[in-house]
């Protein structure tokens, strides 16, 4: 198998083919740019996927104890006012 070369390529072009220990065609590797932007992207998300769900179940966790602290007021509210032991 030969490389494609592109449109345009005079036919004496060098192009290089990278190949694995095994002696098959392969990739170009990482560059340094790429590897720190993997590195960051993939810290970014981690991230995103641990603090993600705990602050929303903090989120929801306050707002069901909320509701039930207003509901406990309310409660209290209506209490006062027909009570006699509030006076």
């Amino acid at each position: 198998m030969g490389a494609a070369l592109a449109l345009g390529t005079p036919m004496v072009a060098e192009e290089p083919i990278l190949v694995d220990e095994a002696g098959n065609q392969t990739s170009a590797p990482f560059r340094r740019a790429d590897a720190i932007t993997a590195g960051v992207e993939n810290g970014v998300l981690t991230w995103l996927a641990v603090f993600g769900p705990l602050t929303g179940s903090c989120w929801l966790a306050h707002l069901v104890l909320n509701r039930f602290r207003y509901a406990q007021w309310t409660r209290e509210w209506e209490r006062f006012g027909h009570d006699s032991t509030y006076s």
